[in-house]
């Protein structure tokens, strides 16, 4: 089951690196903690993946445990 996959832990919430953003479609990721999903219609904290290659260039997000780039989602404030 993913508990409080979208909500910022003390440790992420001390990054300055934290913003909003809204995906562009709906997604959904079964891992082994459960289902994850992200709906197009509501607003989630994300991080940098700093842990892929060209992730700045690309603009990749983690949003939960899913990554998006940046033409999958729109920034909507820090």
């Amino acid at each position: 089951m993913c508990l409080n996959v979208f909500t910022v832990t003390s440790e992420v919430s001390k990054m300055t690196d934290v913003i909003r953003i809204k995906p562009k479609e709906d997604y959904k990721l079964l891992s082994a903690g459960g289902w994850c999903r992200l709906r197009k219609d509501k607003v989630y904290e994300a991080i940098p993946a700093t842990n892929q290659p060209k992730y700045k260039e690309l603009g990749l997000v983690f949003a939960g445990r899913i990554l998006l780039s940046r033409d999958e989602y729109v920034v909507c404030g820090k």
